[in-house]
């Protein structure tokens, strides 16, 4: 039974497809000089952190004497500074041969919001929240297919975001001018005020300070481990405070090495947009950065491009500039090189776990719980595999852009191989 064939006979459901074939180190020392910066201390940077506290709790914003993010330096210590060399090196390859030229896809647009009803639990508790959905559009304009890949507060708000993306109308995306079926992924916030209202109290605020503190003067383990952990122990209220808890988590985890935690809770604080964070433009950059080299260190690369196309337009410094078009060029050439990579991942507190695919296999191996569904949320079409360990999964050649989501217990945690 060829590879095709194999790939094909576990699909249980498909939309729009034709003709299937068949740590940080132990003390943060400095930056890594390829990075085109100069050397500096983790002991120098914090004392160029400038808080204007008393604007804080309204748009909290870092003022930093250094172009590089507090995370992205903790990160680029010993236990990364050799990412790209430790990686095998493939073959370069061009952008331009890539499968859909960006001239000739032309994504959902959304015409007709609908707003969410706001869940009468967290209302009665004032908690606000936020929920990221991946979705499809089909060619008529009309979501199918929603999952919750991401929430930050109450469970409750799945239900009813889900709710309000399927009244939504697109104008569907198109490919060479025909309307296709197209994948898009999109955050709901829940919100209990106006911009005028208070994002980040100031108690929580004043926690927030105390372990940034603890964090970068600190040399006590232990002060560090107590700092974090009142810090999560503190009753979160509103958005506001979740990004900044998650961003506060995500240095923990790079603190203790463990950076695919580190990875998920960064990628979780940069979940909101615009006037909708806390992160003004040129702090949200900075991390950014950092979660590229987080989604680099992880292997996972096609979340890394999509996260150097937000970086790319508004990165002026040559440099810098210069050593993430390398590392693009690497990621690139996994692509084209046919050259396996794996990773460990885990399902979060929806039950899923979304990841961009960079190739056009994968294989799901070593599950420690329990997996259930592979979905794929592509341009031109979807799929639903029932997951099956062990098997090469192969995606059609006439869909692209693919984003894998895995469903099954909490906590599970399993080895995704691309190009196995």
């Amino acid at each position: 039974m060829g590879p095709d064939t194999l790939a094909f006979r576990r699909v249980t459901k498909y939309e729009g497809l034709t003709n299937l074939p068949s740590s940080a180190a132990g003390r943060w020392s400095v930056i890594p000089t390829r990075l085109g910066a100069r050397p500096l201390s983790f002991l120098t940077w914090a004392r160029h952190l400038s808080m204007d506290v008393s604007n804080r709790w309204q748009k909290p914003a870092f003022v930093i004497g250094h172009k590089l993010s507090p995370f992205l330096l903790l990160f680029l210590t010993t236990s990364c500074t050799s990412v790209s060399q430790r990686l095998e090196e493939p073959a370069a390859t061009s952008e331009e041969e890539a499968i859909l030229s960006a001239n000739a896809y032309v994504p959902p647009v959304l015409i007709t919001p609908k707003t969410p009803r706001f869940p009468h639990a967290p209302r009665r508790l004032g908690k606000e929240g936020w929920v990221v959905l991946d979705f499809m559009v089909d060619p008529k304009g009309k979501p199918y297919e929603i999952e919750a890949t991401r929430l930050g507060g109450h469970k409750s708000f799945v239900e009813e975001a889900v709710r309000a993306v399927e009244q939504f109308v697109y104008e569907p995306a198109s490919l060479n001018g025909r309307p296709v079926h197209a994948r898009t992924t999109r955050t709901i916030r829940f919100s209990l005020g106006d911009k005028l209202y208070p994002r980040v109290s100031r108690d929580f605020f004043h926690v927030y300070q105390n372990f940034l503190r603890e964090a970068f003067e600190a040399n006590s383990e232990t002060a560090i481990h107590q700092s974090y952990q009142q810090l999560s122990a503190f009753g979160i209220q509103k958005t506001g405070e979740m990004e900044l808890l998650n961003f506060a988590k995500a240095l923990y985890a790079s603190r203790i090495k463990d950076h695919f935690r580190a990875m998920e809770y960064l990628t979780d604080a940069l979940s909101l947009e615009n006037e909708d964070s806390v992160f003004q433009d040129e702090e949200r950059l900075r991390h950014l950065q950092s979660l590229f080299w987080l989604q680099f260190h992880n292997k996972n690369f096609g979340a890394a491009l999509d996260t150097w196309q937000r970086i790319e337009p508004k990165l002026s410094d040559s440099r810098q500039r210069s050593s993430y078009t390398n590392l693009v060029t690497q990621i690139l050439g996994y692509k084209e090189s046919e050259r396996a990579f794996a990773a460990r991942r885990s399902i979060n507190g929806t039950k899923r776990f979304a990841h961009k695919l960079l190739t056009n296999a994968f294989t799901l191996s070593n599950a420690e719980g329990s997996l259930t569904t592979a979905k794929l949320y592509c341009i031109s079409g979807f799929i639903i595999y029932e997951i099956e360990l062990q098997v090469r999964y192969v995606v059609p050649p006439n869909l692209s852009d693919c984003r894998l989501v895995v469903t099954g217990s909490p906590n599970t945690t399993f080895t995704i191989s691309e190009n196995p």
